[in-house]
């Protein structure tokens, strides 16, 4: 059989194939079928609704570990109470969701910055609880919306106790991040949720400080749920672990008064909203006893004054927020404009499918021959060697660029290399710029920066070498050693450029440029930067544990940073600084052989005299 009958009974054949498969599916098709639509649907709605909500609360997660962090290195402390209100009000103005931040410490102080309209619209209110001498003292600061103070008070009445309060507690029993259960604010009237954490003294894990929390409104959440289209009647509505709602949309709907009689609100639970068709589809989920939790997309159906409604409930796959999102849709929203058009659409499927097998038919027969002439020539192009052959005339493009392309595939293959290694060679020398520029910057108040970064990075580089650490260890570390130091960005001019010796306190703001550098470098995405990293973190760490800022010892410490502590001391001591007048060469690799053992990897070191004649000679090339 001709390849000409074989395209054109193939085409036939489709075309034939496919009119009846489509005749059938319409003519066949049951209401499971397009429930089954409808059902992906709402499937989708409910996955991108609960990855909002899960989106609207993650920065609370993300500004309380920053807050931690800073706190736990003395950024936010409740040594500095203007400087943490003026953090904690920059946060609220990032995050327009926040209601609240608060720090609370373990003796029951507190900086607390909310959001209050109560003097100044947009504007903020700050309680700072303290304590002198025993006495109490709660201060009250109304501010405007760009922290300009319009008010200060006390309020003697004040009793709030941080350290009572659940969030407080939940913290220190668990030693890490929590939520609470959703809850409606006293203050503002609206659902929300708060996510608290510890805060560390410099004495380590076993010694908490303090608790830092962050107020979450959760009524966008609701908001969003009112603009969501589902088909034409549908609805959503999410549920806490006790069936509570906390987001619908009518948000009024959701809130009653406290039973205790306190003025506050609290969430009314489904089976008493004011919702006939969300009680309904929330009886459809339930079991015989009871339970209401799922770990999975759970499908029901139910119908409700004659009206048959599809639904389907999805749990928060995240241990924060046990939730549960329920979205409900009539049937005949989908059904009755597919029924409608069923006998429309099976009609046109059979006028299309007769003539698409004409027009088949036709156009097998005129791409026969072009078809025939391309495998003729790929023949010919394995037989000539690539050498040209006669072009293809035909007017179909395709095809036409396709043979064209044959000709010019092999001499670009050729030259795509060439320039792949051209283009490679760029990149590195591009790559190795941008380290040391972004270096440079971290240093460029030192007259001495660049030079000192080259021989530092050219000795590092050399010992490891000498270590016989493969080729692309080496590459690496000549990428990496020149971010040693980016956390000194962090380090004030006085201290940084000071002449005379350090005090204990200067000192020890000093030794935080390490970790300031591993900071910036967190959540490297290559080797180079995570090599980086390690490098900034370590290259102040000492052989036999005595250095900063984990007191790591031996093997413990990165190699990476053991390489470089070494090249970054000779460098230091052959190099003048504020505080000191270069040493000779020789003294300096006196002083080294004096460490080895102590500061140094006693086989860094001898690496390190292996090479002494390149050494020497690198310190006689390059600027001094």
């Amino acid at each position: 059989m001709s390849i000409k009958q074989v395209l054109i009974l193939s085409i036939i054949g489709l075309m034939l194939v496919t009119v009846s498969t489509i005749m059938l599916s319409t003519y066949f098709s049951t209401e499971a079928v397009l429930l089954g639509h409808a059902q992906k649907i709402m499937k989708n709605v409910a996955e991108d609704t609960i990855d909002r909500s899960i989106g609207f609360l993650e920065p609370a997660q993300a500004a309380a570990d920053l807050t931690q962090s800073l706190a736990n290195h003395n950024v936010v402390s409740d040594t500095n109470l203007d400087d943490m209100e003026r953090y904690f009000y920059e946060q609220l103005k990032l995050y327009p969701s926040f209601s609240g931040i608060y720090y609370g410490t373990k003796n029951g102080g507190m900086t607390f910055v909310m959001r209050s309209n109560e003097v100044a619209e947009k504007g903020y209110r700050t309680k700072l609880i303290s304590y002198d001498e025993g006495e109490r003292i709660v201060e009250l600061i109304w501010r405007d919306q760009n922290f300009n103070e319009l008010k200060r008070t006390f309020d003697l009445s004040d009793s709030y106790d941080p350290r009572i309060r659940p969030w407080y507690k939940k913290a220190i029993a668990k030693k890490g991040l929590i939520w609470t259960d959703p809850y409606i604010f006293f203050s503002s009237q609206q659902p929300g949720i708060t996510t608290a954490s510890p805060v560390y003294s410099n004495h380590g894990e076993s010694d908490i400080s303090g608790v830092i929390g962050v107020d979450i409104e959760i009524s966008e959440i609701s908001t969003f749920l009112s603009k969501l289209k589902i088909g034409n009647n549908g609805s959503a509505f999410i549920l806490n672990q006790n069936a509570d709602v906390i987001a619908h949309p009518n948000p009024e709907k959701i809130k009653q008064a406290k039973a205790d009689g306190s003025g506050g609100l609290t969430f009314r639970n489904i089976r008493d909203l004011d919702d006939t068709k969300a009680r309904t589809a929330f009886g459809s989920l339930v079991m015989g006893n009871g339970n209401i939790a799922i770990d999975k997309q759970v499908v029901t159906a139910f119908e409700l004054n004659k009206v048959k409604y599809q639904a389907i409930f999805a749990p928060f796959k995240n241990e924060h927020w046990p939730w549960i999102i329920g979205i409900y849709v009539p049937e005949n929203d989908y059904l009755g404009v597919f029924k409608k058009n069923q006998k429309d659409n099976l009609i046109w499927a059979v006028l299309i499918g007769i003539v698409a097998t004409l027009l088949g038919a036709l156009l097998a027969r005129s791409m026969i021959k072009p078809i025939t002439a391309l495998g003729d020539q790929s023949h010919s192009l394995i037989e000539d060697s690539f050498e040209e052959v006669k072009s293809i005339q035909t007017p179909y493009r395709e095809i036409q660029e396709t043979a064209d392309a044959f000709g010019k595939m092999v001499r670009s293959l050729q030259l795509q290399e060439k320039k792949n290694q051209v283009l490679n060679q760029s990149l590195q020398r591009t790559s190795l710029s941008t380290i040391y520029r972004l270096s440079e910057a971290a240093e460029y108040r030192d007259n001495d920066t660049g030079a000192h970064i080259s021989r530092m990075s050219r000795i590092a580089t050399t010992i490891a070498t000498a270590l016989g650490q493969p080729e692309e260890f080496c590459t690496m570390l000549l990428y990496a050693a020149p971010m040693h130091d980016i956390g000194k960005i962090g380090i004030p001019d006085a201290i940084l450029l000071k002449s005379g010796k350090l005090n204990d306190e200067e000192w020890k703001q000093m030794q935080t440029h390490a970790a300031i550098g591993a900071s910036i470098l967190k959540n490297p995405e290559t080797e180079m930067l995570k090599m980086a990293r390690n490098v900034a973190l370590t290259h102040h760490e000492k052989w036999d544990g005595s250095g900063y800022p984990s007191g790591l010892k031996g093997e413990d410490i990165p190699l990476e940073g053991r390489i470089c502590a070494l090249a970054d001391v000779v460098d230091a001591l052959s190099s003048k600084r504020p505080y000191k007048e270069p040493f000779e060469l020789d003294q300096v690799f006196e002083m080294i052989r004096k460490e080895k053992g102590h500061h140094f990897d006693p086989a860094c070191v001898d690496a390190f005299f292996s090479k002494e004649a390149e050494i020497r000679e690198l310190y006689s090339n390059l600027p001094s």
